[in-house]
């Protein structure tokens, strides 16, 4: 149930932050724009183990430093030891981790756009947003095809990071569905179960993806 849910959690909030990336990267001065891409990307090259020990440290000892100052005493929380906490511990981390990739794919689509579209939005006297929602958005659906289905796939067979931060505690709440792998093949070492589960799992996942660019692909419209 955890994999589900964070899925769906992370698969909205991480393409939604790179897609605002992207429209502010690409909309601010050209010489801020490299540093900005390589700033926003940097999570997403770092491993999956290494992000985990570093959030984890922030979350035990950031967040309770930064607690004492004024306005931000919402930090002093067990972010790792509730349930609730736990769970928005590994979204918060998956999202700032996979929004730099998704912000690269976004800036591709916009930057593809065809200018002739855009000058005659404006010709027309299209207003900015629905410019954006009624012109780029549709535009730009194959690099929605693509960031959804690269942040659905991340994180439904997502193990390291979980493994480093949560260990899929407390009580469990956090074990992904790999993890459960994991422990039935090698820890149970009943690799018969383990391996079925594994093959269940494959073809779940297949057939979400499968619906998933279906449906995606149908709203792709050609400039």
């Amino acid at each position: 149930m955890f994999s589900i849910k964070s899925t769906v959690a992370v698969t909205i909030i991480a393409n939604i932050m790179g897609l605002c990336f992207a429209v502010l990267i690409c909309s601010s001065y050209k010489k801020m724009q490299g540093i900005s891409r390589t700033v926003l990307l940097l999570p997403n090259i770092m491993g999956g183990i290494i992000m985990g020990f570093i959030w984890k440290f922030i979350f035990q000892k950031g967040f309770p430093a930064l607690s004492n100052l004024p306005l931000l005493g919402f930090l002093d929380h067990s972010w790792l030891g509730d349930p609730v906490y736990a769970f928005w511990s590994i979204v918060i981390v998956s999202c700032w981790q996979y929004s730099g990739y998704t912000m690269i794919i976004y800036i591709a689509g916009l930057v593809g756009i065809n200018n002739d579209i855009i000058e005659a939005s404006l010709i027309d006297g299209c207003s900015g947003v629905r410019r954006f929602f009624s012109i780029k958005l549709p535009l730009i659906m194959h690099s929605i095809t693509i960031c959804v289905f690269w942040v659905m796939v991340k994180t439904f067979t997502m193990y390291d990071l979980v493994s480093s931060l949560t260990e899929g505690g407390p009580f469990k709440s956090t074990a992904t569905v790999s993890i459960n792998l994991y422990e039935e093949a090698f820890r149970n070492n009943n690799y018969g179960l383990g391996s079925a589960k594994a093959i269940i799992f494959f073809i779940f996942i297949l057939v979400i993806a499968v619906l998933q660019v279906r449906f995606t692909k149908s709203k792709e419209v050609e400039q």
